[in-house]
């Protein structure tokens, strides 16, 4: 499994960690397609759109220091988008704005950037305070995001046209700080999140935004389950694992009927660190950071998952 408290250290040190439905569960073997891959650097956490592709990466001189880039997806010029010496993480596109989020001495915040004229700008105002603001995507109509501070995690959705915010999902914190939320996605109508409550005990949530109903995906007995990311009708993409780095890992989907398929069978000694979904008019393109435990290192990959006739 990824480690329940890897994302956290990650950002603040800048280093790269039930049963079954009884509706059935289907199985598929998906194609891998690396997106970015060099052997020389760390590439993770990517995010895409129709047109654009954000990730973040290191240097092979600079290997602490994380910054996000954009590229267009035809290829072209390869662009940092956060400033000098602070780090960046994606975050997801809406036409040509990105949101994503920037870590800059010690402090975590959301920042808004046009990939066409390569500006920067702030989020709506009362997203960003003194608390660690993190794992951020948006639609149209809604900004989600984490809010970790205070002695808990918290999932917050923002209405754009409301300008309200409202509190969906938390976690209280524990002793050996391995309680967390990681791998918030909006997507359409519809939120997903990893809820962890201790180091081996990840399960992933669910929200329809309409019906504000929230469910958990089941967990089969002895696995961990994270890496949560959605797709626009309600389709869950996620990780499932033991309790090691690179235990028995798959990627799979929960359907909004109950239906849980395998999509992708790892080798042992490799995990998947975050997953993030773009859901096109044929299919879901499921983005994952595939983690090599004993090397230390990640490449970012996708599959792509066929939508329903």
């Amino acid at each position: 499994m990824r480690w329940s408290h890897v994302r956290r250290v990650l950002l603040s040190a800048g280093l790269v960690s039930g049963l079954l439905a009884t509706a059935g569960s289907a199985q598929a073997a998906l194609t891998q397609v690396p997106v970015k891959n060099n052997p020389f650097v760390n590439e993770v956490y990517g995010a895409a759109s129709d047109t654009w592709l954000v990730f973040t990466r290191n240097s092979s001189a600079h290997p602490r220091d994380y910054a996000l880039y954009s590229q267009l997806l035809t290829g072209g010029a390869v662009v940092r988008v956060n400033p000098e010496r602070t780090r960046g993480y994606p975050g997801s596109i809406d036409g040509t704005s990105l949101i994503y989020q920037q870590v800059n001495r010690g402090q975590s915040d959301i920042r808004m950037y046009d990939l066409g004229t390569q500006t920067r700008s702030l989020p709506p105002a009362g997203i960003n305070t003194s608390a660690w603001e993190y794992e951020v995507s948006m639609t149209p109509d809604w900004i989600l995001f984490v809010r970790s501070g205070g002695g808990s995690d918290r999932v917050m959705l923002y209405d754009r046209a409301a300008q309200t915010f409202e509190q969906i999902g938390s976690v209280p914190w524990n002793h050996a700080r391995t309680a967390a939320i990681y791998d918030a996605q909006v997507n359409g109508q519809f939120a997903a999140w990893t809820r962890c409550t201790s180091r081996f005990s990840c399960q992933v949530k669910t929200r329809d935004l309409t019906s504000q109903l929230t469910t958990t995906v089941p967990t089969k007995v002895g696995k961990v389950d994270y890496a949560a990311s959605v797709g626009s009708d309600g389709t869950v993409f996620y990780a499932r694992s033991g309790r090691a780095c690179g235990a028995a890992v798959r990627l799979r989907s929960y359907t909004l009927a109950g239906a849980d398929s395998l999509l992708v069978e790892f080798k042992n000694g490799v995990d998947v660190q975050s997953t993030n979904t773009y859901s096109g008019t044929t299919a879901d393109e499921v983005y994952y950071s595939k983690y090599t435990c004993k090397a230390f290192h990640a490449d970012l990959y996708k599959v792509s998952s066929p939508l329903p006739n």
